[in-house]
């Protein structure tokens, strides 16, 4: 006599298996269409203002369909912060990673932190919100904050190391950047600025007096034209001269709040 399966290890009927599949899929578009329609509300109105009817709103859907996609408003935002924060974060290293000298890979970090931006700005309107010198509140934002402002260290160490740079403190001087950089960002998208590669060069031209002997001529000589350049860039490994070594300080970087430490700074 031919053995049957227990019931509880049968197999699916294929159109049981089919319907699995295409609730799993409207889970998914629902949670996708919830999630930037969060973003789109708290670029819009800040994290504190919204609330989830506002977001339910943004998105066509019920509270009931809302709630079944995230359990609050706090997970949202954590989620956003989680999902931007690591593309955001990875982006610009591997930008960075694609640079031969720490002028180029400064130029390559500006260039992707101004692409990513521009790219979601709503993240961005309620990212501008707080300071990016400051070290963000919440597990996974201040992870990737960290992570962001350690890659820009490594940067303005090596940098230091070879004199292109003025001798400072590089994670009080990576905050530094980080800051101007927001302010010029916030001022392009303030304008309604879409170019990517007008906002990038300012920034740039920016850093390089800063940081840099002879700022505006080294400025010139790594700032990406446009993006097909960049892409170039990166596929080509075009070296940058370096500037000549630099011995006298910078006002700017004598003036730096100390710090005890990378790992202390960072904590």
């Amino acid at each position: 006599m031919a053995r049957t399966q227990p019931r509880s290890q049968a197999k699916k009927p294929p159109e049981d298996e089919s319907s699995s599949r295409l609730g799993d899929a409207r889970a998914r578009m629902y949670r996708d269409l919830v999630f930037e329609s969060a973003e789109c509300a708290f670029g819009q109105k800040g994290f504190e203002q919204t609330t989830m009817q506002d977001i339910a709103n943004e998105a066509g859907v019920s509270l009931k369909t809302l709630y079944a996609s995230y359990p609050g408003k706090q997970e949202l935002f954590q989620d956003i912060q989680r999902v931007r924060g690591k593309a955001f974060v990875e982006g610009v290293m591997v930008a960075a990673a694609m640079g031969h000298t720490p002028l180029e890979k400064l130029s390559l970090t500006v260039q992707s932190h101004v692409e990513f931006l521009f790219k979601h700005r709503d993240w961005l309107r309620f990212r501008l919100r707080t300071s990016w010198g400051i070290r963000p509140e919440g597990e996974d934002a201040a992870l990737y904050w960290e992570m962001g402002l350690k890659n820009m260290s490594d940067i303005l160490s090596a940098g230091m190391e070879e004199g292109t740079f003025y001798p400072g403190e590089p994670v009080a001087l990576a905050a530094m950047v980080q800051a101007i950089m927001q302010v010029a960002v916030t001022r392009s998208v303030e304008a309604d600025e879409t170019e990517v590669g007008k906002t990038a060069a300012g920034i740039l031209l920016q850093l390089t007096r800063l940081l840099c002997p002879g700022g505006d001529d080294v400025s010139e000589s790594v700032a990406p034209k446009n993006k097909s350049k960049v892409k170039a860039r990166k596929s080509q490994s075009i070296r940058t001269r370096p500037t000549q070594p630099h011995t006298h300080p910078h006002p700017a970087s004598t003036s730096a709040p100390r710090t005890r430490s990378s790992s202390t700074a960072t904590a």
